[in-house]
């Protein structure tokens, strides 16, 4: 049996370069779950198709629902406060309800009455899936973990 330092040289360096590019071709670690009142950030899964929201990123905080959302062209910052039972904000001038099913925020719908109807759940692995039901059309829409840099950085694009 022939060890490594048995080859040659060409046979050592194409070895090396193997071993380099397997080492270089790790995917980067997921984000750490984020704490209490910290951002959850969130990126376009892979597997979705092209178009409408590209990164979200939402906290819960002191009792309401803060999401920012990027999309082609533009992006939307929506605060929910709680009134009563349930939460309200407005979008562009329209009044949005939600219901916050679970504190930490990994489950919480969202009403635009009469347009709009969507349930947002963070899963074990953090994978966030948005359920829509708009004019009889069901759609959903996945979102892995991010960086909060990364969505920070596209948010700022639409001051």
């Amino acid at each position: 049996m022939r060890t490594f330092v048995c080859y040659d040289g060409h046979v050592q360096r194409l070895a090396l370069i193997a071993f380099l590019v397997g080492c270089g071709s790790k995917e980067a670690p997921a984000p750490p779950p984020p704490g209490p009142g910290d951002w959850h950030c969130f990126s376009r899964h892979p597997g979705e198709p092209a178009g409408g929201v590209t990164h979200v990123r939402q906290r819960v905080i002191e009792g309401r629902i803060e999401s920012d959302a990027v999309f082609a062209g533009g992006a939307s910052r929506l605060v929910l406060r709680p009134k009563g039972d349930h939460l309200e904000g407005t979008v562009k001038g329209t009044a949005v309800t939600a219901r916050l099913l679970v504190a930490d925020g990994s489950h919480w719908m969202l009403s635009i009455p009469g347009r709009l109807d969507e349930d947002n759940t963070i899963d074990a692995d953090g994978i966030l899936t948005v359920t829509s039901m708009e004019a009889g059309t069901k759609t959903i829409a996945r979102f892995v973990p991010a960086s909060c840099d990364v969505v920070v950085a596209e948010l700022a694009k639409y001051p």
